[in-house]
């Protein structure tokens, strides 16, 4: 069966729009906190403020936060196809730093699910310094086979007029797509990434009161059914044009 010029291009059309069909995807926390290596805060839990607290001293303290999103309404079997994660800067609580958001004090990374580490389903109102998992290793320093790090050649780091923070790249795609391969649940620690003498700031959570401050996840996926769609119309077609015949 010989198919016409037009008709081909009519197929490739079919094609390319169904595989192009795109949607995109905004996710907010289910869960947020920080920990703190102070003296008196190390059993101290933060799940309900509304923003966590990047703090460092150098050679003494280290405050890093968890952020948990649930990737599961994504539907199992999705391809992410690209993906970018934002924090904003908000005002902290008395006697602690509001320092300038920079990219060199800013760092974001996976958790991965190995053993020892900070489980993927961890409290929001439990986790606390002493509590946990092998992930850190010493002040601003991760196991590297813990964590993934999304700076570097494969990432993207933005940071914009000293408020808003955005990662986004390959590395993020990829342990995205692996994580909602698996259970649905990916948590990011985020961390105030230089060894400063009394530096920090401060990044909204979900409690926050400003919608606007909280941490967003904004992934693009396939739009469902596109590409099924795509292949009945052309199957559809050379049926047509077969029985024309």
């Amino acid at each position: 069966m010989k198919i016409g010029i037009k008709v081909l291009c009519c197929l490739i059309s079919l094609l390319v729009s169904s595989l192009s069909a795109q949607v995109t995807n905004v996710l907010y926390p289910v869960a947020d906190t920080h920990v703190r290596n102070a003296p008196g805060t190390e059993n101290s839990n933060y799940g309900t403020a509304g923003y966590m607290y990047l703090y460092s001293y150098t050679g003494a303290r280290d405050f890093f936060g968890y952020v948990r999103f649930d990737l599961s309404s994504l539907g199992l079997g999705t391809q992410i196809l690209d993906a970018s994660l934002t924090f904003t800067k908000v005002t902290t609580g008395s006697g602690e730093r509001n320092d300038t958001l920079t990219a060199a004090r800013f760092r974001t990374l996976g958790l991965l699910d190995v053993t020892g580490n900070t489980p993927q389903d961890w409290g929001e109102l439990t986790l606390t310094w002493n509590n946990k998992g092998a992930e850190y290793v010493s002040e601003n320093n991760y196991d590297p086979t813990r964590v993934v790090d999304f700076d570097g050649a494969a990432g993207n780091e933005v940071v914009t007029g000293g408020i808003t923070a955005t990662i986004s790249g390959t590395n993020l795609v990829n342990f995205l797509n692996s994580r909602l391969a698996a259970n649905g649940l990916a948590t990011f620690i985020v961390d105030f990434a230089t060894s400063e003498s009394g530096r920090g700031f401060g990044l909204g959570t979900k409690e926050n009161s400003d919608p606007n401050a909280w941490p967003r996840l904004t992934v693009v996926i396939p739009e469902p059914g596109t590409i099924s769609l795509g292949v009945a119309a052309v199957a559809l077609l050379l049926s047509r044009r077969k029985r024309a015949r």
